[in-house]
């Protein structure tokens, strides 16, 4: 008795207006369609789940290193500001994020922590 194969009921979506069907076999059935397994609904959802995990994973850790950023340099009288880059650009979005410290406060900060250190 032959084994009968299945094609994948995906529609695959080329770079510009045109679709086709997949051409691999399906060898998962859901909901009476098959699919293939880069196809079949249920890993899709569990890789998206996954990669939306992972993205708001970064976005805690993120936002903790954010806020520690601040809370010391408000302890140190800093004025910080949250800038994203995008690479070497910064801008006030984008994919991540950078905790900035004015230059010349800085320096300002270090001038008169100096001048502390030596009253002492």
């Amino acid at each position: 008795m032959a084994v009968r194969l299945h094609d994948c009921s995906a529609t695959v979506f080329g770079p510009r207006v045109h679709s086709w069907q997949c051409n691999r076999h399906g060898v998962i059935e859901r909901d009476g369609k098959w699919y293939c397994r880069q196809h079949d609904p249920e890993a899709i959802k569990n890789r998206r789940d996954e990669s939306n995990q992972q993205w708001r994973n970064k976005q805690r850790r993120d936002d903790a290193i954010e806020t520690e950023g601040k809370r010391l340099a408000r302890r140190l009288g800093l004025k910080a500001t949250t800038y994203w880059h995008h690479g070497s650009t910064l801008s006030k979005s984008g994919p991540s994020r950078a905790l900035v410290i004015d230059f010349d406060e800085l320096a300002k900060w270090a001038e008169n922590h100096k001048r502390l250190s030596e009253v002492e």
